[in-house]
């Protein structure tokens, strides 16, 4: 043991002197940064005329590299100069924008809805599209006080005008589709998620279909806990998301989905989520929260809802995500001489690190 001992020892010393000597050289742990608000992105929906301001931001590239953004209650030309202030009401119950290169133009004729309605009393909220070729195909919700939300509800717009060339309807069990669409070209379908029994101020049940991207009036299938079937009664529903507050889109080989507390209400549902899968139908896992929304007058935060991804606009390894304001009542009344700021009723954007979302990304 005499022998041993000062080899041990001699060996433990340099074994310190070699760790102390890689003291610095590695980099800390991975320090993943929290969502931050996008100016630079908010800027873009900052309007004087056309779309002053609006909620529920949809984003769709067109092949020929122009982007079509399209909103749900909307405000039209309504940017008092001498204010700078909008009116206290929207005056339009949906509307579209362009963006091409530098040039950002409104779609809508004046102030006329950008789908219009075929009924006295009822219109039209974008959900989400998709191009084949020379047509677009806008999916709708409609909406008035005798509708009972239960149909999925298709635009046609002719491409590259955008032109409106009809809108026709389908009754699926009672499932809205068309929150989000995923087309796959490889397999030529388009992946769409709906909601069964819409409650809007609830939980809903997300359930998914596809049909063939080149005509969506043909034969749709459901999925039905891993089997696709012909009957959408029987489509089994993939999830569970709070009000209609969700959007799936795949980033990097992953399917995302973000959700937001139910609430349209002001100081509440301030808080955006994530959950990530492996395929269209799920299972969506790894929830985590990335964002807590701060629109606030001094402590009162603004109704808020319908967080989207925008995957065009992934950079630096940051999704871009918008979600839409829509004022500060009953909570607190920013309505003065029938005008409001448009600032308290317009989109707002947040990059979020793809890490904070899935730390593979």
């Amino acid at each position: 043991m005499r022998t041993i001992k000062p080899i041990y020892l001699l060996f433990s010393l340099l074994i310190l002197i070699f760790t102390a000597c890689l003291k610095g050289k590695f980099s800390s742990p991975l320090t993943i940064k929290p969502g931050q608000v996008d100016s630079a992105f908010t800027n873009y929906f900052k309007k004087q005329s056309g779309v002053t301001a609006a909620i529920g931001a949809r984003s769709l590239t067109l092949s020929d590299g122009r982007m079509l953004w399209l909103f749900g209650k909307s405000h039209l030309n309504d940017f008092n100069t001498s204010t700078q202030k909008i009116s206290c009401n929207a005056n339009a119950h949906n509307a579209a924008m362009l963006f091409a290169g530098n040039t950002i133009s409104t779609l809508n004729n004046g102030n006329a809805d950008f789908i219009p309605s075929n009924e006295v009393n009822t219109w039209f909220t974008p959900l989400h599209a998709y191009q084949y070729f020379d047509t677009v195909f806008l999916f709708a919700k409609k909406e008035g006080s005798s509708i009972q939300n239960n149909k999925t509800y298709i635009a046609k717009f002719q491409f590259p005008s955008l032109q409106f060339l009809s809108i026709d309807s389908m009754s699926l069990s009672n499932t809205i589709y068309g929150y989000n669409i995923l087309v796959d070209t490889a397999i030529g379908f388009c992946y769409i998620y709906g909601l069964k029994n819409l409650n809007p101020a609830g939980q809903n049940s997300v359930c998914l279909a596809r049909f063939p991207m080149n005509n969506p009036y043909s034969t749709w299938t459901f999925y039905a806990a891993d089997q696709w079937i012909n009957y959408a009664q029987n489509a089994i529903p993939i999830t569970q998301i709070p009000a209609e507050n969700f959007s799936i889109r795949k980033i990097r080989n992953q399917f995302v989905m973000i959700t937001q507390d139910a609430a349209f209400m002001c100081n509440e549902g301030t808080n955006i989520y994530s959950n990530i899968a492996s395929y269209p139908y799920g299972p969506f896992l790894n929830y985590t929260k990335i964002y807590t929304i701060q629109d606030k007058i001094g402590s009162v935060t603004s109704a808020t809802k319908q967080p989207t991804i925008h995957p065009e606009f992934t950079s630096n390894d940051e999704l871009l995500v918008t979600y839409s304001i829509d004022g500060f009542d009953p909570c607190q009344t920013t309505c003065n001489n029938n005008e409001d700021e448009p600032d308290y009723h317009r989109i707002k954007a947040i990059r979020v690190p793809l890490k904070s979302i899935n730390p593979s990304m």
